[in-house]
């Protein structure tokens, strides 16, 4: 499979459709927007095969954002590949309507805050629309390497939705530099957000990286 292939498949998806990805390393600098909606009996799937035979490089500053109801991400090496410290600030972003979205046994390295969920707003006022019940099963988020960017360093980092379920993860090694001093978090649900239920996981905050700045496990907000 093409880059070009899996971005066309992406942007075209309807109800039911299963992209599998075949085995390589494809590299990615760009956002991809994931806007077309699935439906609960009929998801839609980005996923490889086996865990460890598909990975993606990606190097923008956020990479996935996703719009769109019923996705399932799986199986899937997501690493952040940026030289520079103002990439690499999310793998996902997950905004406004984009409910029932599920990540299930990924591997997600080298971000700032590998996942970002948040409102937007619709009409007018402030934002009044969040995704709702995201689920992040069995996957691994860790990075190999400090990074840089001058942002907020949780992985996920969670503004908002409800009944949001983290289960079976693995954290490790997401704190910060001690050249560039920000707390970090694990699992940060926060602002309105509501009905969280994390279980199961384990958090390792310095796992291969010994040195680094203050990291909290699941901080509440």
């Amino acid at each position: 499979m093409k880059k070009s292939t899996a971005l066309a498949a992406i942007a075209a998806a309807s109800p039911g459709d299963v992209i599998t990805v075949s085995p390589g390393t494809y590299d990615f600098n760009q956002l991809i927007q994931v806007q077309n909606h699935g439906e609960a009996s009929a998801r839609i799937f980005l996923r490889a095969e086996e865990l460890g035979t598909v990975r993606f490089n990606l190097s923008h500053l956020e990479n996935f954002k996703i719009q769109a109801r019923y996705w399932i991400f799986e199986n899937i090496h997501f690493l952040g590949d940026c030289s520079t410290g103002d990439s690499c600030e999310h793998a996902f972003h997950i905004v406004a309507d984009a409910d029932d979205v599920i990540f299930r046994n990924n591997e997600i390295e080298n971000f700032a805050s590998h996942v970002k969920l948040n409102g937007e707003v619709v009409g007018s006022g402030p934002a009044n629309s969040f995704p709702d019940r995201a689920m992040f099963i069995n996957n691994f988020w860790h990075n190999t390497k400090y990074i840089l960017n001058n942002a907020p360093h949780n992985i996920l980092n969670l503004d908002g939705g409800k009944d949001h379920v983290v289960r079976g993860n693995i954290f490790a090694d997401y704190n910060t530099p001690a050249s560039l001093p920000k707390s970090a978090s694990a699992v940060y649900p926060k602002a309105s957000t509501l009905r969280i239920l994390i279980e199961q996981n384990l958090i390792v905050c310095e796992k291969v990286r010994t040195d680094g700045e203050t990291a909290r496990g699941i901080q509440l907000g």
